[in-house]
């Protein structure tokens, strides 16, 4: 057996160990911390599949294009939505050389592109003709692209970019008081957060050398980042954020 069939192989066998369980009918919460700790393993080694990295290399292609078009939304679930206009009106940005106003435009696209770019990978991500995941995880990318989770994946990235070899994991009692409080059980981010956020890649759950939960950024939380995110915030900051008043200056002779 050849590499390529070897690496078929494995896929199919993650594939079915992945989609078996936790993934039907919404239902990702877990019994036990074993049951979570095997969970969240099988989403690892899935998204460490090679195909898999190239399946959603190739959707986030499709995302950055979609973005750039900027003709239409995404509903709660990703899907495409022609009838709520662009995902960012570029038609109410007028010039203006007010620092508060174009920071305020900064922070608001920036909003909107990780909100509606996530839900458009993730919704590719679950189509029939992609099968990376569970047909019945539509109901989760509303969350997954919260304002909440942004936060968390610019900060995750401030530190791969600076540094990939540098600890970047958080623990269930960090993650805990980021989303939920401090007054709250860790147990309750592990069934809300932990296990649906390493299905779908965004995390990725690991144990630390003193055997304790530890979370790192996800692998399509990169790929989205690098291939779609900067890309298309570059070209929306320097060409639409603040028109220019006169663009076709007459030149002086």
């Amino acid at each position: 057996m050849n590499d390529m069939q070897n690496a078929g192989k494995l896929r199919t066998q993650v594939a079915t160990d992945f989609h078996m369980k936790n993934w039907g009918k919404g239902q990702f919460s877990v019994s036990t911390s074993e049951e979570a700790k095997t969970f969240v393993k099988k989403a690892k080694d899935w998204y460490a599949c090679a195909d898999v990295q190239e399946q959603i290399k190739s959707l986030t292609t499709k995302v950055h294009d979609w973005l750039i078009a900027n003709k239409e939304s995404t509903d709660q679930y990703g899907d495409p939505i022609s009838a709520k206009g662009p995902w960012f009106d570029l038609s109410k940005m007028d010039y203006t050389d007010d620092f508060a106003r174009l920071d305020l435009r900064r922070a608001a696209i920036r909003n909107h592109l990780y909100a509606h770019g996530q839900r458009r990978l993730l919704n590719l991500m679950a189509h029939k003709d992609t099968g990376l995941l569970h047909e019945d995880t539509y109901q989760l990318f509303d969350d997954a692209s919260s304002f909440e989770m942004k936060a968390l994946h610019e900060e995750w990235m401030g530190l791969f970019l600076k540094d990939k070899k540098q600890n970047r994991c958080l623990d269930l009692t960090r993650l805990r008081n980021h989303f939920l409080g401090k007054g709250t059980s860790p147990t309750k981010i592990r069934n809300k957060r932990l296990i649906v956020m390493a299905g779908l890649g965004l995390w990725s759950v690991d144990r630390d050398s003193s055997g304790h939960t530890a979370v790192d950024i996800g692998e399509v939380s990169i790929l989205f980042h690098k291939n779609v995110f900067v890309p298309v915030l570059q070209r929306f900051e320097s060409n639409s954020l603040n028109p220019n008043p006169n663009p076709n200056p007459i030149k002086e002779i």
